[in-house]
C-alpha cells in the first residue's frame, strides 16, 4: 500500500487554495513531493502539531511509479472509495478502510481475471464472482479470507 514513511515533509509544488471548511480544521487543496520522490496532488489538512495529512480526494503516485492511489483519504489512509493499481498491471477498484480493501470490490489481475466482492481487512470472505479472462464462464463463490470455493455460475433463460 502507499508507504507511511512518504507522509512525512513534503514539499509544496504551487500555491496552496482553500476549498472547504472540515470541523474545525481547513480543508486544503495542493500538489506535493515527499523526501523519497512520492507525489501527492489533492485535498490534505493541518493537524495541530503542523503535519500535513491527506484527507478528501486525492492521487498518490510512489517515485518508481509503481504504485498508484486516486481515491478518497481520511486522516492519512486511503478510506472510502478508490483505485490502487500496481505497477504489474493488477488493480483494485472499490472501498478501503485505514489502507485496508474493506467492503464492495473488484480486484483485476493483469491477464484480464476479475475478483469481485466483499473485503475485510485486504482478504475476500463471503459471496464473490471471478470471470478469468478466457474461461468465459463466470464462477461465483464464497471466501473465507483464506480461499474461495467456487463453482460455474448458472444463467437462467
Amino acid at each position: 500500500m502507499v508507504d507511511n514513511e512518504s507522509s512525512k515533509s513534503p514539499v509544496p509544488n504551487r500555491s496552496i487554495s482553500f476549498v472547504r471548511i472540515n470541523s474545525s480544521k481547513q480543508t486544503r487543496s495542493d500538489s506535493f513531493i515527499f523526501p523519497n520522490g512520492d507525489q501527492y496532488v489533492g485535498e490534505y489538512i493541518i493537524t495541530d502539531e503542523a503535519h500535513i495529512m491527506r484527507h478528501g480526494q486525492g492521487k498518490h503516485t510512489s517515485a518508481d511509479q509503481q504504485l498508484i492511489y486516486e481515491g478518497t483519504w481520511k486522516q492519512d489512509k486511503m478510506h472510502g472509495t478508490g483505485r490502487l493499481i500496481y505497477g504489474n498491471g493488477t488493480s483494485y477498484d472499490g472501498e478501503f478502510q485505514s489502507n485496508f480493501f474493506e467492503g464492495l470490490g473488484t480486484y483485476t489481475w493483469p491477464d484480464g481475471g476479475q475478483y469481485t466482492g466483499l473485503w475485510k481487512k485486504s482478504r475476500p470472505i463471503g459471496k464473490a464472482e471471478y470471470i478469468g479472462p478466457k474461461l468465459g464462464v463466470p464462477f461465483v463463490g464464497i471466501a473465507n479470507g483464506q480461499q474461495a470455493h467456487m463453482r460455474y455460475k448458472v444463467s437462467s433463460m
